[in-house]
Order: structure tokens, then C-alpha cells, then sequence
């Protein structure tokens, strides 16, 4: 009976523990989720009302050209009806998810509605009149000048006090996005606590249950005490020397051995667990030690390349003017003696003298280009391949995303396989800023391949198929900025086929990839996110659907 006992509280103090856990893990995944769906809510009402703007926009660009200005108009009022859709469920809900399983905070609800309070009727307001507007645009054939009155009309109609109410409501959905953010970060941040204390409770709730089970069976038998004792020795021995080959003998087939099987299986879980762990971490040095061996290799044979190349580049120009001078003694010659011997008559035909003469120069311009090819992939290759120091220095995001263009130019040039690869560059002004230079050019190198690769499979999947519908011309647009005074943000996004949204939840994870096999290996985006995470204590996001190509975002501070 006194063992039966034992083991009862034994059983029943670890269910209690892990029900307790449990609850709190539930807790905790409730709210995760529930900051997700609303950051994404907020999200897809913010790029329903950009979208609009857009499409208002265009129609101004348009409005000389009938067919377009047709199609603009139409995918403008799909997207007000798309609009008006999501903020007819925004303020009915009041913000609030599909989750109603999570309480809101009273910080929360108040935000929400204080946001609803003071934007109730701006977007109808704005929505009505540009419809109005725009469908007396779209009502008729325009003359010239009823078109320019329509873009007067527009443009006075952008600086209205509408539209700027229109704007503050942008600013404030911005602000509800980045504090659903902030509650997804903060969920985050509790989710990963409550598992460490799921399983301080589950142990606590082990070692504890398991004591009292040793106080009872000394009462009730030293045999029972004496396998218990082994057991535990073996579990404390166990967690203290980090040995988990121990094993503790099963000399019976009731609990007691139960518990030490139990116990068996449970260290062998967890030196899997840690073998596991230990092999992502040695795949992650191999990776970083190929590219310091492969950055230092780099290095040197650029400081190789560079002396020569300068030699060649500096001595053209002297070879330039030698025969400059050489041909200019050669007209000479033949204005004073302008009917020379024919042997020399002869030997200029046999050489081709005049075609030498034209080519000479176009020869030489053709070296001079070479060899300062040759001298900008060196020095890019040099500011990619160059080494961090322990602190952070100063840097032009520009020159790293040109050095990393340049290095990937040959899978943007048109091929036998694929058309050429666009990419449009719009630099804002932007400062240096302080950073680890040659991992921000490793997270360039690592983003801009990848948009490539996406580009490569949707033109792989058009060419292998009838559908017209997958015939697009391929680019890469990238974009820089200055947010928020003291932040830089990056945005590189393709016209690629783009990313569902399971695979985007899971984009940042070690060995993820949805590449076929040997063609990556799941690092580059996780080893990105650390860099731009850990390192710089920036963002990195992805925005994304699916048949719309996908946009990666960068957000550095400046110091």
C-alpha cells in the first residue's frame, strides 16, 4: 500500500505540473498568434488604402490614354471595394481577431478605439470624393483641356484638407501596425519565458513528487528506497556533470523500473536533442569558416590582380600617345614625300596601314575599358570580401549594394536560358552608417541571390509552359530611405512568383529552403536575420503574397 502510495503522488504531482505548464504554454500561444493576426489585419487594411493612392495616382499619370486609364479606374474601384470591406470588419470588431479565446488589454482597447473615435468618417469622406471625381473623369471622352482642368482638379484635390486628414490616417493605422508589433514581440518574448518555465514546473513538479516518493518509501521499505536512490543519483548525477550516457539499472518490471525506463528514455532524448543542437552549431561555424577562408582568398588575389591592372591601365595611357605621335611622324613623312618608293607603297598595302591607323585607337579605348572592368570587379570583390573588426565602422550602404550587383552581373545578363534581369536603383540620401560592413554585403549578397533564383524559376516554369500568363520581364527593384531620423531602411523586392504564407512564417529558420536539393542550403536567410538582428539590432521582414513577387525589408539605425 505505502508503494502504491508513493508512486500515486509520484504520478500525480507531474500532472499537476504539466497541467499547470500546459495552461500557461496555451496562454502563451494564444497570444502569438493573436499579435500575428492582428498585425496582419492592420497590415492588409494599410495596403488596401496604399493601393487606392496608387491607383488615384496613375489615373492622373493616364489620363491622355483612354485604355489605360479604363483599366486603372477599374482596379481602383476594386481595390476601394476591397478597402471599404476591410474597414467595414475593422470597425465592427474593433480591431479584435478572429481569436476572442485572448482578453484585450484595457491599453489595448482604449488605443483602438480612440483610433476609431477620431478616423470614423475620414476614409468614407476621401473615398467619395475621388470617386466622384474620378468617375466624371471616366464618364466621357476628355478633351485636352477638360483633362487638364480634371488634373488640376486632382492635384488641388491632394492638397485638400481631406487628404490630409487622409495622410494623419495613414500615420495612425502605422502607428496601430507597429504596437500590434510591438504586442507580437512582447508575445513572442512571453512565449519563449513560459517554456522555460514549462519546464522548470514539469522538472520542479518531477524532483519534488519524486522526493516526497523517497520520503514515503523509507517508511515503507528499504528495498523500495534502495532503487529510488539509484534512480535519482542517476538523474541528479546526470543534470550536474552533463553526462548523459548514464543509464540506470532496470532490475525490476514494476514502477520502480517503470520510472528508471522512463528516466532512460528521457536522457537519451535529451543527448539527442543536444547532438542535434551541436551539429547545427558545427554546420554554422563550417559555413562561416568557408567564408573567412573564401573572403581572405578573395583578398589576396585582388591585392594580386591590382598591381598589374594598374600597371596596364597607367601604362596605356603613355602607349596612347606614343603612337598618336608615331602616326602623326608617319603623316608627316608622307605630306613631304607624297610619292614614296614602291616598296613602301607595297608594304603599307600588305599591312593595311589605313585600317591600322582607324583601329589603333578603337583597340586601345577597348584595353583602357578592360582594364578598369577588370579594376572595379577587383575593388568590388575587395569591399565584399573585407574582414570585420571587433567594432563597428563607418559605411555606404550604397557602395555595398553596387559592389554586390557587380559581383552577381553575370546571372543578370541575358543568356541562352533566361532574358536579362532588370534592376532598378532608387537611392535616397543617406548617410554612412556604423556597422559591420562585410556582413551587411553578405546579407546583400544573400537577398539579391535569392530574387534572382526566383526569377530563374518563374522564367524555368513560362519557358516549359503555354500559359502567357507566366511570361513576365524579370527585375529587381531596390530602394533606400531614411525613417525616422536616426534609421535606414532597404527594400529589395522582384516581380517573381512570390512566397505563401506558411513558407513566409517560417522564411528565417536554420535549414529552411524551398529550393530544389543542391541548389541551397537553408542558411542564407537565417544567418541574414541574425546579422541584421543580433549584430546591427535592426529588422528584417519579408512582404509577400503569393503571384505578386515578394519584398524584402531591411531597417538599420544609423549609429
Amino acid at each position: 500500500m505505502g508503494y502504491g502510495l508513493a508512486l500515486g503522488v509520484a504520478i500525480l504531482g507531474t500532472a499537476t505540473g504539466i497541467s499547470i505548464a500546459d495552461q500557461y504554454h496555451q496562454q502563451a500561444v494564444r497570444h502569438e498568434q493573436n499579435a500575428i493576426e492582428e498585425t496582419q489585419f492592420i497590415s492588409e487594411l494599410q495596403i488596401q488604402l496604399v493601393q487606392v493612392l496608387l491607383h488615384q495616382q496613375q489615373i492622373l499619370m493616364l489620363l491622355e490614354n483612354r485604355d489605360l486609364l479604363d483599366q486603372q479606374y477599374s482596379y481602383f474601384l476594386n481595390h476601394v471595394a476591397l478597402f471599404k470591406k476591410e474597414w467595414s470588419e475593422f470597425k465592427s470588431s474593433e480591431g479584435d481577431t478572429k481569436n476572442h479565446k485572448v482578453d484585450e488589454s484595457p491599453a489595448e482597447i482604449n488605443t483602438v478605439r480612440r483610433f476609431l473615435q477620431a478616423n470614423q468618417e475620414i476614409p468614407e469622406a476621401y473615398l467619395q470624393q475621388t470617386e466622384a471625381i474620378l468617375k466624371a473623369i471616366n464618364s466621357a471622352e476628355l478633351s485636352p483641356a477638360e483633362i487638364q482642368i480634371f488634373r488640376s482638379q486632382l492635384l488641388t484635390f491632394g492638397s485638400s484638407p481631406t487628404s490630409l486628414q487622409l495622410k494623419k490616417f495613414l500615420q495612425d493605422i502605422e502607428q496601430l501596425k507597429v504596437r500590434a508589433y510591438k504586442d507580437y514581440k512582447e508575445a513572442k518574448t512571453e512565449f519563449a519565458n513560459v517554456q522555460v518555465l514549462r519546464v522548470q514546473v514539469i522538472a520542479g513538479s518531477m524532483i519534488l513528487s519524486v522526493a516526497i516518493a523517497i520520503f514515503l518509501a523509507i517508511y515503507t521499505s528499504r528495498a523500495i528506497a534502495r532503487p529510488l536512490q539509484q534512480v535519482t543519483h542517476i538523474a541528479q548525477e546526470a543534470t550536474q556533470t552533463g553526462n548523459f550516457d548514464l543509464q540506470a539499472a532496470v532490475t525490476t518490471q514494476d514502477e520502480i523500473g517503470i520510472l528508471a525506463t522512463a528516466l532512460n528514455q528521457m536522457i537519451r532524448r535529451v543527448k539527442q536533442l543536444l547532438q542535434e543542437q551541436q551539429a547545427a552549431s558545427t554546420e554554422r561555424l563550417i559555413q562561416h569558416e568557408k567564408m573567412a577562408t573564401l573572403g581572405q582568398l578573395i583578398a589576396g588575389v585582388t591585392h594580386d590582380i591590382n598591381n598589374p591592372i594598374n600597371s596596364i591601365a597607367g601604362n596605356l595611357t603613355h602607349t596612347d600617345r606614343y603612337l598618336k605621335d608615331l602616326l602623326e611622324h608617319l603623316h608627316i613623312y608622307q605630306q613631304h614625300y607624297p610619292e614614296p618608293a614602291s616598296e613602301i607603297i607595297e608594304h603599307a598595302e600588305a599591312i593595311e596601314l589605313e585600317f591600322v591607323e582607324e583601329d589603333i585607337p578603337l583597340m586601345l579605348a577597348s584595353l583602357q575599358q578592360s582594364a578598369e572592368r577588370i579594376r572595379d570587379i577587383s575593388y568590388s570583390m575587395r569591399l565584399f570580401a573585407r574582414a570585420d573588426s571587433s567594432q563597428k565602422i563607418a559605411f555606404d550602404i550604397h557602395e555595398g549594394i553596387n559592389s554586390t550587383l557587380l559581383i552577381l552581373k553575370h546571372r543578370l545578363k541575358a543568356n541562352n536560358n533566361y532574358s536579362e534581369i532588370t534592376v532598378a536603383k532608387n537611392y535616397g540620401k543617406l548617410p554612412k552608417i556604423k556597422c559591420f560592413a562585410g556582413q551587411l554585403n553578405q546579407v546583400f549578397m544573400n537577398i539579391i541571390g535569392n530574387s534572382i533564383d526566383a526569377l530563374d524559376d518563374v522564367m524555368d516554369r513560362s519557358k516549359n509552359s503555354d500559359n502567357s500568363e507566366l511570361v513576365l520581364i524579370p527585375s529587381i527593384q531596390i530602394q533606400t530611405e531614411i525613417i525616422e531620423d536616426n534609421w535606414v531602411r532597404i527594400r529589395i523586392a522582384d516581380n517573381g512568383s512570390g512566397i505563401d504564407e506558411a513558407l513566409k512564417l517560417r522564411l528565417f529558420e536554420s535549414f529552411f529552403t524551398t529550393k530544389d536539393a543542391g541548389k541551397g542550403t537553408g542558411l542564407g536567410l537565417s544567418m541574414s536575420h541574425q546579422i541584421v538582428t543580433e549584430k546591427h539590432g535592426g529588422k528584417l521582414y519579408c512582404n509577400s503574397q503569393p503571384g505578386q513577387g515578394a519584398e524584402f525589408v531591411i531597417e538599420l539605425p544609423i549609429g
